[in-house]
């Protein structure tokens, strides 16, 4: 028999609620060039933006859908073709997760356009994460 592990809204929204902590006063930055493999590997490219979640960084989660607050808008520091975000803590080291970023849906992270320049200020109106509520496989 195959796994068909299926979690219920209440269990799923409170492992959501509980990720959501992490992100409190947390930092999305925004970087050019190639997504690293995995979370665990250093950054690579160009560091375009680095905006700020709120606290608390998200609303309560809806069917494991964790949906943020607006970021705290910046201003880019370099100029480059925003490829990939990483997410830290608020101690802006401690990893929690990677994205893609594009302007066009099937991206992590959608932005009205992906060219940056230096000086543009850069806002992010809105960010969700989804914990799965089921995990079917072999």
């Amino acid at each position: 028999m195959s796994f068909n592990t299926q979690l219920s809204n209440y269990f799923v929204n409170s492992q959501a609620n509980n990720v959501a902590t992490y992100f409190n006063s947390g930092y999305l930055f925004i970087y050019d060039g190639p997504q690293p493999a995995n979370a665990n590997l250093p950054a690579t490219g160009n560091l375009l933006v680095a905006l700020n979640f709120s606290n608390p960084a998200f609303a309560p989660a809806v069917n494991g859908v964790l949906t943020s607050y607006a970021l705290t808008s910046n201003v880019a520091t370099a100029t480059g073709t925003a490829s990939w975000f990483r997410t830290t803590q608020n101690d802006m080291t401690t990893v929690l997760l990677d994205g893609s970023v594009g302007s066009a849906a099937g991206n992590n992270l959608v932005l009205g356009t992906t060219y940056i320049s230096t000086g543009s200020v850069v806002s992010i109106t809105g960010f969700t994460h989804t914990v799965a509520e089921s995990t079917p496989g072999a």
